[in-house]
């Protein structure tokens, strides 16, 4: 299943990158910087199925988010509007929580999820997100 979905449709849209915030979930750039290894409390959280964990490494000031996996490797640099789009279309039911489905995620007619999928549904079902409206 290949979602291609414009970019342009976000329900959260701050004037400032560092204003963004949901009202829905605990999603929020403060709460991502908090959650970080570096200069943060290094929060642990756990994969979708709960038998490995990991935390958010850091959240790079021109705006990238890196993973330490349980490996202790870190991930290689996700754009944090990807995330917050994907976490728009959770919320809007676009998408389950599903790391098979996100990695499916087209923006802008280019697959920019693609090896995200679990990261992104773990680090979202730990911030509490899930769908807010009925999917169509």
């Amino acid at each position: 299943m290949n979602l291609k979905i414009p970019v342009n449709r976000m329900i959260t849209k701050p004037n400032k990158f560092d204003e963004f915030y949901c009202t829905q979930c605990q999603l929020s750039i403060n709460r991502l910087k908090e959650m970080a290894e570096v200069n943060g409390s290094k929060e642990m959280f756990t994969t979708l199925r709960g038998n490995r964990w990991m935390n958010i490494y850091e959240i790079t000031d021109d705006g990238f988010l890196i993973m330490r996996r349980s490996t202790g490797k870190l991930t290689w640099k996700l754009d944090l509007h990807i995330l917050f789009r994907v976490h728009d279309l959770v919320h809007e039911g676009a998408v389950d929580l599903d790391s098979h489905e996100i990695d499916s995620v087209e923006i802008d007619d280019v697959k920019k999820v693609t090896t995200w999928g679990g990261y992104i549904a773990a680090l979202l079902k730990h911030l509490k997100c899930n769908k807010v409206t009925k999917r169509e």
